[in-house]
């Protein structure tokens, strides 16, 4: 039996949330540009409804922010580095230091503490392999 992510989200969500505002989710996954007008088809309520959902889902904090995905190649970084950081001297010091370091560099689109062999793993995106 396959598994669809629509029932993941129900399965999880139930004691949760609605089932409105599962649907919602789960079509704010695929695409977060919907209409009132498309997502009122895709749960099955009025556009107005809906409306008033998907604000009260983000007044609530379930749904925090919206983003967008650039592509690398528009933004002229086509290369996808992931990399490991390990440092041979921990503290918090050389952690708070790197991590601001990290949140400033151009090249660095996702930094994350890690546990285990590595302290951090990083995204980068570049323009070529030299940079």
């Amino acid at each position: 039996m396959k598994v669809t992510t629509l029932q993941v989200l129900c399965s999880v969500s139930d004691a949760i949330l609605p089932l409105f505002s599962t649907l919602a989710l789960h079509s704010f996954l695929q695409e977060n540009r919907y209409t009132a007008e498309q997502l009122s088809e895709e749960v099955g309520l009025s556009p107005s409804a809906c409306l008033q959902r998907v604000k009260h889902l983000r007044k609530i904090g379930v749904i925090e922010r919206e983003v967008v995905v650039v592509s690398p190649k528009a933004a002229s970084r086509p290369f996808t580095i992931i990399t490991t950081v390990t440092f041979h001297e921990e503290s918090l010091i050389h952690h708070q230091r790197f991590e601001q370091e990290m949140r400033a560099h151009p090249l660095v689109s996702q930094c994350y503490y890690v546990t285990g062999a590595s302290d951090f793993v990083m995204i980068l995106s570049a323009e070529n392999m030299d940079e």
